[in-house]
């Protein structure tokens, strides 16, 4: 097999403003000047970059790789128009793009600074999500985790404050966190006997799932706060948030087919273990990108990662990584003669006495 880094071209071209919207036009793809503005202050698209002219004076220009951004994010809300219409939502999604391009493409096509404008966008319109859809997910969460045996009462009450938390956005305080957790523990393990659903190895227990809440909400509330929210979590927290969602994403490929087939497991739960595919990869990139951030904004240590994985590690500069994502190009060919190609990640940890590779 053939194996080529990705990396945009050292000869790519660039384009003005009046480029990009000629190339918009000529796809049949609606963008106003207005319009793009409002993208580039969103995070869907980055700023331009400046070039010099002869005699003075520069010229906004934008490279390869975001007028393809930028083509991607109008098709994909063109299709979203057409389906729903609900304009904040929409916008929400159309986030997952740059942040998955970022995630697993790099900062070569997404500069870190566009993804933190990307998720503070999302972060923003979760907020103002619908509140329907927020009864939605909290009665499935509730579905998937309560026991059998748990009370009728118990769990509309876990959905109430579920909801409640979904749609005031507010991060939960100590005393609210250990309330929480406990009114999950009497819907997943009501008789208090170490219950809980899942396979053996990723069981949905009460600490499990109040700690991604926690971690989620928290990241939220960063994100969207109305000054210095962004500028509070530091860049290696970004780092180490990809690199960390990289390689738990890597582990979970491993196990999958192990939890998948867990005879334990109803048809319900089996969802929860599908495998990877780009469509889940690109349509959840911001919500993955969130949790992470939320539990090295906590800055706790972490039992179920390595020591070179702990956020602490990496707030005082001793581990960082290095990413490279590479193209293999397989000897297969496909129906209509190109040859199958897929995306593999190089994920190397660095630090003065250790070196990794995953």
């Amino acid at each position: 097999m053939e194996k080529h880094i990705i990396e945009p071209p050292a000869d790519k071209p660039f384009y003005t403003r009046a480029e990009l919207l000629e190339q918009a036009h000529i796809r049949n793809l609606s963008l106003s000047d207005r319009h793009l503005t409002d993208l580039i202050e969103d995070g869907l698209i980055n700023g331009p970059c400046k070039n010099g002219l002869p005699g003075g004076g520069s010229e906004a220009l934008w490279p390869q790789e975001q007028l393809d951004l930028l083509l991607t994010v109008l098709k994909k809300q063109q299709d979203l128009d057409q389906q729903a219409g609900h304009h904040v939502y929409a916008r929400k999604l159309l986030c997952n793009i740059p942040v998955c391009v970022w995630l697993y493409w790099g900062e070569a096509y997404i500069p870190l600074h566009q993804v933190k404008r990307a998720m503070v966008t999302w972060a923003r319109a979760y907020r103002q999500s619908p509140k329907s859809k927020a009864k939605q997910s909290a009665r499935h969460i509730t579905r998937l985790s309560a026991s059998p045996r748990s009370d009728r009462d118990d769990k509309e009450e876990l959905i109430k404050r579920i909801i409640t938390l979904a749609t005031s956005g507010e991060s939960l305080k100590d005393n609210e966190l250990e309330d929480f957790l406990y009114l999950f523990k009497d819907v997943i393990d009501p008789e208090d006997v170490g219950e809980a659903k899942g396979p053996a190895r990723a069981k949905l227990s009460a600490e499990a799932i109040v700690g991604l809440i926690h971690a989620r909400l928290t990241a939220i509330n960063y994100l969207s706060a109305q000054n210095g929210g962004i500028s509070s979590i530091p860049d290696t927290i970004w780092h180490w948030a990809r690199t960390t969602h990289l390689f738990v994403s890597q582990l979970y490929k491993q196990t999958q087919p192990e939890y998948a087939s867990d005879p334990t497991l109803d048809s319900v739960m089996k969802g929860l273990f599908e495998p990877l595919n780009m469509s889940e990869m690109l349509n959840n990139a911001c919500g993955h990108l969130l949790a992470v951030l939320g539990l090295g904004i906590l800055d706790e240590p972490l039992p179920g990662l390595p020591p070179f994985l702990q956020p602490q590690v990496w707030k005082t500069g001793e581990i960082t990584s290095r990413i490279r994502t590479y193209v293999i190009v397989s000897p297969l060919f496909l129906p209509d003669g190109g040859r199958y190609a897929y995306p593999s990640i190089e994920v190397e940890i660095i630090n003065n006495s250790l070196q990794a590779t995953f």
